[in-house]
């Protein structure tokens, strides 16, 4: 099995969340001119991480991206990142299992109609009043 690029899959990416990272290769350059072949590592992390569906906690290798991942785009929630990142990413058996198990529940909460309940109340918008109640921040005073 090939990468995107051609590439031989990074085998070790099985055994953590790499998000598709792999070692990449390049030349270090000297100042006199000289390029000597160097290689670049994944930044890996053991972390544990914690699934809110399946209240489990899975201790993994995960490379800094898929935190920041988690953190940005899935507002910390290692469930969503999980359900919406494709399997040829994730590729660790253990984080496909879970991933599927967290399927699993959505389905049948959404047959016993489960998550229209679990839904919040929309939040009111506010209005000019509201910021006018609030008043002036008073501004520091700097030193």
């Amino acid at each position: 099995q090939k990468g995107s690029a051609g590439r031989e899959l990074f085998k070790r990416g099985a055994r953590g969340l790499y998000h598709g990272k792999m070692t990449r290769f390049g030349n270090k350059i000297a100042d006199s001119g000289r390029r000597t072949r160097r290689s670049w590592k994944p930044n890996v992390q053991t972390k544990t991480l914690f699934s809110e569906m399946l209240q489990e906690k899975l201790k993994v290798r995960v490379t800094t991206s898929v935190l920041r991942i988690i953190r940005d785009r899935y507002a910390g929630s290692f469930d969503k990142y999980l359900i919406k990142t494709r399997e040829e990413l994730l590729r660790m058996p253990l984080a496909i299992d879970m991933k599927r198990r967290i399927l699993e529940i959505y389905r049948q909460r959404s047959l016993a109609g489960i998550d229209k309940s679990k839904q919040l109340p929309p939040q009111p918008v506010p209005t000019q009043e509201d910021f006018d109640a609030i008043g002036s921040i008073p501004k520091r005073s700097s030193q």
